[in-house]
């Protein structure tokens, strides 16, 4: 479990480094809100590449040597970021680094998985908090250890983390494969992950365009200064871990009908925060991060009970969708930000959690439908 926690804390500080060095990309490579969004994009793209592309190596192949390839490009893929001049160097590495944690995240949560398998969304949940502690931190640390217009030493200190995360795995052996089984029921499995691909989707834009656009949203809609925006960030995140905490303390097995009803509690607090200018952007995107902190370890791990035997290809195919979604939305919003605004890029931000509820909403009748007739 101290490795899954390390991997996941790391994957916290990269999730939230183009968010949390935006002020310093923009000024020095003059980034416009759409060009931002399209750095959030670079991560999520080689995010859902690498969780997709290492489910079948997940359950087939040695993972101390998968891991440990991955981890090492990671780190290289971050050091040679900070040496770029421009935003297509920059994104290159960004998106290799989350593409190596793509490829870590499938397979830790494959690992979880097969050691916890009477409580494996309990597991993914307490893991996945170390995300949230990544997050929250991230900009806390960027402004103290290495200076607010520093985003070079950002990058820099987020792969040396790496690095030693690369060795921890080198010394630590990993439980073998079992391997999926090729019947044709094992695929009726897979493809019945479609709903849950669809609201990851929605729900990992949702996060990552929250998190890019924080920084902005505080500067322009509310006239406050850039650290108003980094205390939204980690508000957002925190908030994040405290749902997640909550779901690994919960007794009683979460849902699909859960999933709904977490999307729509957030999409409500999203319009609250909107509506009340007088309300710190930290508190309103905390209590969003609070609704909606269970649902990408929930999404995970109802993935994996679908596919026994072939958890990293479900975990990755669902987790893989979300960045799908984390590609295209941050860009959208970007886009629409710079028409309208960055206030009205956020509340437009409200349909893709309204969007996940109602589909969560009807797997769970559909999947409630089927066992009524079985």
């Amino acid at each position: 479990m101290s490795l899954a926690l390390a991997t996941f804390l790391l994957l916290g500080v990269v999730l939230v480094l183009p968010g949390s060095t935006q002020g310093p990309l923009a000024a020095q490579l003059g980034l416009d809100l759409e060009e931002t969004g399209l750095l959030a994009a670079a991560l999520s793209a080689g995010l859902g590449l690498g969780t997709v592309g290492a489910g079948p190596f997940v359950d087939r192949l040695p993972r101390r040597p998968l891991f440990v390839v991955a981890t090492a490009a990671g780190a290289a893929s971050l050091w040679l970021a900070a040496d770029a001049s421009g935003l297509a160097g920059v994104a290159a590495g960004v998106a290799g680094a989350a593409f190596s944690l793509g490829v870590l995240e499938t397979g830790v949560n494959a690992v979880l998985a097969a050691r916890y398998p009477r409580a494996a969304a309990r597991a993914v949940a307490a893991a996945h908090m170390a995300v949230t502690l990544g997050a929250v931190a991230t900009p806390v640390a960027f402004a103290l250890v290495v200076g607010g217009d520093a985003w070079q030493g950002a990058f820099r200190l987020a792969a040396g983390g790496l690095a030693v995360l690369a060795l921890a795995f080198a010394a630590a052996p990993q439980p073998a494969p079992t391997g999926p089984p090729d019947d044709p029921e094992s695929r009726l499995r897979l493809r019945s992950l479609t709903a849950l691909g669809a609201v990851s989707a929605c729900y990992v834009g949702f996060e990552t365009a929250l998190t890019v656009f924080a920084v902005p949203f505080a500067a322009t809609a509310r006239d406050l200064p850039p650290s108003a925006g980094l205390a939204a960030i980690s508000g957002l995140w925190l908030g994040i871990g405290i749902g997640r905490g909550a779901m690994a303390a919960w007794p009683r097995p979460l849902r699909e009908r859960h999933l709904a009803s977490f999307m729509l509690l957030a999409a409500l607090l999203l319009a609250a925060t909107l509506a009340l200018p007088a309300l710190p952007p930290a508190l309103g995107f905390a209590a969003v991060g609070v609704a909606m902190g269970g649902v990408f370890p929930l999404l995970i791990a109802l993935a994996m009970s679908r596919a026994p035997g072939a958890e990293g290809t479900a975990g990755g195919l669902v987790a893989g969708c979300g960045s799908l979604g984390g590609f295209t939305i941050p860009w959208l919003t970007g886009l629409f930000g710079d028409a309208h605004g960055a206030e009205a890029a956020v509340a437009g931000l409200a349909l893709w959690p309204l969007t996940a509820a109602a589909i969560a909403a009807l797997d769970a009748r559909s999947r409630r439908r089927s066992r009524v007739r079985l």
